[in-house]
């Protein structure tokens, strides 16, 4: 069953009310670094050893290193650049942040009319991703078919070999390819993809939602 298409939907979800918390008042992530050390002070803690007898150990303070000034939530400082759609803290060595949610959605259709759908992780600039997918991975995997799930995985990470692009956008890129073919491959079995991919460990999944929003 061979693929015919590939199509990469680049996304930005407007998050109003993340943004004000985020551009105008302190930046929360640069401020828990600030704040990760701030207890380095002798603590006496109870602790068997290995005889089962209870003694009292002392806790020399950590010496870790840290490359901000230890600061109270409080009085932390931040110093915002807004870049338009993004913003990053120059008062630290913080990565750049999005006012809004985004991600990039991947489309992956055979000849046989199945379609399968995926998601490249895109924090910061999914255009980036999406053209990757245009430029790179369409014109490699175009024609391949789609059992062959694992070889197009391998020669497309192997594709970039001499770029050293191991981690980053075109994994992301990558990932999002080979999870519209999995669930192509699911749809094509009639059965879920996990059952598709060896079989199903466990049938309830904790799911974290870190999406803000006032609108669903």
């Amino acid at each position: 069953m061979k693929i015919k298409e590939i199509t990469a939907f680049p996304i930005r979800i407007n998050n109003d009310s993340d943004k004000g918390r985020k551009i105008n008042t302190k930046n929360i992530n640069t401020a828990m670094l600030a704040t990760k050390d701030m207890h380095k002070v002798k603590d006496i803690k109870k602790k068997y050893t290995k005889d089962l007898k209870l003694v009292n150990i002392e806790k020399k303070p950590n010496k870790s290193k840290a490359h901000l000034e230890i600061k109270s939530m409080d009085t932390y400082e931040s110093t915002i650049k807004d870049m338009g759609e993004y913003y990053i803290d120059e008062s630290s060595n913080t990565s750049i942040y999005s006012k809004s949610h985004e991600t990039t959605i991947i489309k992956v259709e055979t000849e046989s009319g199945i379609v399968g759908w995926g998601e490249a992780q895109s924090p910061v600039s999914p255009n980036t991703t999406a053209t990757i997918v245009k430029d790179i991975l369409k014109p490699l995997t175009i024609g391949k078919n789609i059992y062959d799930v694992e070889s197009i995985w391998y020669n497309n990470y192997s594709a970039q070999r001499e770029r050293g692009h191991y981690t980053g956008f075109y994994i992301d890129a990558l990932s999002g390819v080979d999870i519209a073919i999995w669930d192509a491959i699911g749809k094509s079995l009639n059965m879920p993809t996990s059952q598709a991919m060896g079989g199903i460990h466990r049938k309830n999944v904790t799911v974290y939602n870190g999406i803000g929003g006032s609108t669903p």
